[in-house]
């Protein structure tokens, strides 16, 4: 139910965005809480990694710092601090004091600063930020752990197959809004006969103030209700409607106190025997992977190259793809929503379980709870994108474990306590060994039998393939989703036959997969991996990066892309049922 900072006539969004003095070397954190002694210039919103050669690897503290000041007419407002996102750990200083923090990356977090800024007079903002892991952060160290811990040393360690990218990866902004104000909004969609529809919301507030919701020129009053539509214009991929809503705080002789305005998708999500629904009407689901990975910017968030990706996939004639392996921001789901693009969003937890040791050794109860922690901080962020069909709450953990299925099981229930109304997934990467899916509104595979059993053999594969996934429907019943399956493809790489990590094996085997997957009528969809290629550590085992992409890591096409265009042969605006 996390509003958004939005300016409205009752609020004022101040971005901080831009050129922060910053300091990485050793340092007396009393100095540097009141923005003094450093000696840097860092960019912000983006990952450090890439503004200066020694912060490439770096995984220790960064300080950032510059000042802010309020305008005259802020005096009897509550400032608040909004942080898209600080990777991994953010300790935050107003004026040199401790005002709070944050530990896992790409989550949005607030603070109220309120008692700690001057109202007339300059104020200094610090934050602490560093990318410090261990074995109860929920991106893990890497050090025994993880999908590679029998692989060899990995650099930067992580538990993550992407870059460990560090820093204020999105926006800083901060929000002046009344003392007495809205403070939180969801809704949901009940379908009835006759194509007509229900809007049940929900309003938070400060203060003993009477709300008012208007919406499709209708105006409705208190905190719960129900808005009722004959013929509602529904959201669905390729069909972006969206209404918009205003509501309204008024105080004692109708004064209003505060205003948020905002816009609602009518969609209904379900799962069929064949799949997903959206509206009660089948989709098939085409996708890919994204990673936030680009040149200079690492995962820094830029609104041009979010425009540019999503775009990208519509020139493919995709309909979804998934935010991998951790939870988009908010501007990227709103941007979803307004051109009809499916997201499915995913918590940064990724390979939880592998390694060597006991249970409670590789899964910390302390790892449970910042798990349960980031899978709320999700919700409570997207869920109110009609674009997001659908939670992942876990990448390719280790679900042959008992100990990690129930686990997984744990964390399910924590979601759909808190979204009833959203399928829940998680990917597994053990084929028929796993022991968790059948938990899961869907089974979601990520299948590499190309690269890690058989080699450049087609024919095998494809038989592999289709006997992984008829044994998963016929175990759990449930429509299967391809959710990863790829080959390495390096740009200019070319070969006749097709060899391993030529563009021409990529095209090949994708095909393959393809091919199999779609000729399953239990199958929900298919996710090839990834967008693009991206970043990863140092190891044995990548060429510098990840290059399964459809496109480079600057986004031009491989010969894969093409492809993938005849193939799917249709705008991502005309929806798809198969």
């Amino acid at each position: 139910m996390k509003l958004k900072p939005r300016d409205s006539i009752t609020r004022t969004v101040i971005d901080l965005g831009g050129f922060w003095r910053a300091h990485w070397r050793e340092a007396r954190q009393s100095e540097m809480a009141q923005g003094k002694g450093y000696s840097g210039v860092l960019a912000v919103p983006a990952a450090w990694n890439y503004q200066t050669p020694e912060l490439y690897e770096y995984m220790g503290d960064v300080w950032y710092a510059r000042e802010f000041s309020l305008p005259w007419n802020a005096a009897d407002c509550d400032v608040l601090l909004d942080i898209d996102a600080a990777n991994w750990n953010a300790c935050v200083y107003v004026n040199g004091t401790d005002i709070g923090g944050h530990s896992g990356g790409y989550q949005s977090f607030e603070l109220d600063v309120t008692p700690h800024v001057h109202r007339n007079a300059p104020n200094t903002l610090a934050i602490r930020c560093d990318m410090k892991l261990s074995r109860d952060t929920l991106l893990q160290d890497g050090r025994g752990i993880g999908h590679w811990h029998n692989r060899g040393a990995k650099f930067p360690p992580s538990s993550g197959d992407h870059f460990p990218f560090g820093g204020i990866i999105r926006p800083v902004r901060l929000l002046l809004a009344p003392r007495e104000r809205i403070t939180g909004f969801a809704y949901r969609t009940e379908l009835k006969r006759g194509g007509e529809a229900v809007m049940h919301y929900e309003v938070l507030r400060s203060g003993d103030g009477k709300v008012a919701l208007e919406i499709d020129g209708r105006k409705f009053e208190g905190e719960k209700g129900a808005v009722e539509f004959s013929s509602p214009r529904f959201w669905a991929p390729g069909q972006p409607n969206l209404y918009d809503v205003c509501i309204r705080l008024y105080g004692g002789a109708g004064r209003l106190v505060d205003e948020y305005t905002d816009y609602v998708g009518m969609r209904d999500v379900t799962v069929g025997g064949g799949g997903v629904e959206i509206n009660g009407k089948p989709v098939y689901l085409y996708g890919t992977s994204r990673h936030d990975d680009f040149p200079a910017l690492g995962s820094g968030l830029s609104h041009a190259l979010l425009r540019r990706d999503v775009e990208l996939m519509r020139f493919l004639g995709m309909n979804v793809f998934r935010a991998g392996h951790y939870p988009p921001s908010w501007e990227l789901a709103e941007l979803c929503d307004r051109l009809g693009m499916m997201l499915i969003a995913e918590a940064p937890a990724n390979a939880l379980f592998h390694g060597e040791g006991r249970p409670e050794e590789l899964a910390s109860e302390a790892l449970g709870r910042n798990h349960k922690r980031a899978v709320s901080e999700m919700i409570d962020t997207l869920e109110n994108h009609p674009s997001v069909i659908m939670w992942s709450v876990a990448n390719e953990p280790a679900s042959q474990k008992s100990e990690c299925a129930e686990y997984l099981q744990d964390v399910r229930l924590h979601a759909k306590d808190r979204d009833p109304g959203r399928p829940v997934i998680f990917t597994s990467c053990v084929d028929e060994a796993d022991k968790a899916s059948g938990y899961f509104d869907l089974t979601a595979l990520n299948i590499y039998h190309h690269s890690s059993a058989y080699g450049g053999d087609v024919e095998q594969v494809k038989q592999r393939v289709g006997t992984l996934i008829d044994e998963m429907h016929r175990r759990h019943g449930k429509p299967v989703l391809v959710t990863e399956f790829g080959a390495e493809g390096i740009a200019g790489f070319h070969s006749l036959p097709p060899v391993m990590f030529t563009e021409d094996d990529a095209v090949e085997h994708n095909t393959a997969y393809l091919d199999v997957i779609e000729s399953r009528e239990f199958a929900a969809g298919a996710m090839l991996w990834a967008f693009a290629d991206f970043l990863v550590g140092e190891h044995y085992g990548r060429a510098m990066m990840n290059h399964k992409g459809i496109f480079t890591r600057e986004r031009q096409p491989k010969r894969l892309a093409w492809e993938l265009k005849k193939r799917l042969g249709m705008s991502a605006d005309a929806g798809r049922t198969r």
